[in-house]
């Protein structure tokens, strides 16, 4: 949980108000892919690859649940704004990613 947390603020640290809606999902994309290639070598010592991807796909469950409740945190607070958008669409990409 600590490496979702830890991609999380990455998120959290973008210039949101710097860059356009789709750079921002670009440069948060390659965060998750940061993120999913720590979690391979932190699971390459599972034998079975079979093991390895499920470690994987829990790792990714782990992401989307941390995102998922930071969203919903900003939306009680009526924090809608870029980076709440940002974290929407990054949601929804982690969602179809693991379903």
């Amino acid at each position: 949980m600590i490496r979702a947390e830890q991609t999380l603020r990455e998120i959290l640290s973008m210039g949101v108000d710097e860059e356009s809606p789709e750079v921002l999902m670009l440069k948060a994309r390659t965060l998750v892919e940061k993120y999913k290639a720590s979690s391979a070598v932190h699971h390459q010592a599972l034998t079975s690859p079979d093991e390895r991807s499920a470690q994987l796909a829990l790792d990714l469950v782990k992401l989307r649940d941390v995102l998922d409740r930071e969203i919903d945190r900003r939306c009680d607070e009526d924090l809608a704004d870029n980076l709440c958008d940002l974290l929407e669409h990054l949601s929804d990409y982690l969602h179809a990613e693991t379903e």
